[in-house]
């Protein structure tokens, strides 16, 4: 299994994969300031400051992550934590992201063969602009009572 350094590096090497235009849109968009650009960069060569890294620079004694005590990481940090105010950014971070997909697919063909989402509330999609047509279900879960992680 590759891990996703070596499937960018990967992919990199073959540009046929990759639409060089959509990929590097990222530098010159104006919403973008240039800390978000600056973090983005951090976290793909692996310098994201972290609570490991600050162990690694001796700066603090343990390199666990200073909410849920698991280790740290890049990772970890982007969308591994456990802890609920962490779990709740990384789920509207994952629905906005969806959302702003599912307006650019209603405006094209694929709009039509869409039958299901979870992309969050009805509130929410109003305020990014989005209707979705009447076949199309979404269903937003409720956090459950407990924030351990389900096993498999």
């Amino acid at each position: 299994m590759l891990t996703a350094t070596q499937v960018t590096t990967t992919i990199g090497r073959d540009s046929t994969f990759v639409n060089l235009i959509t990929s590097n849109s990222f530098w010159s968009n104006t919403r973008i300031d240039v800390s978000q650009k600056r973090n983005v960069m951090k976290h793909r060569t692996g310098t994201l400051y972290t609570q490991k890294m600050a162990h690694i620079y001796g700066r603090v004694i343990s390199s666990s992550c200073l909410l849920c005590h698991q280790p740290d990481s890049q990772i970890h940090m982007l969308s591994g934590c456990q802890n609920a105010s962490l779990q709740n950014m990384v789920t509207e971070r994952h629905n906005i992201a969806s959302r702003l997909i599912i307006k650019i697919l209603n405006k094209g063909d694929f709009g039509r063969i869409i039958i299901f989402t979870d992309i969050g509330s009805e509130t929410r999609m109003a305020q990014q602009s989005l209707v979705l047509p009447t076949h199309v279900a979404n269903r937003t879960f409720t956090p459950m009572a407990s924030t351990k992680p389900f096993s498999r």
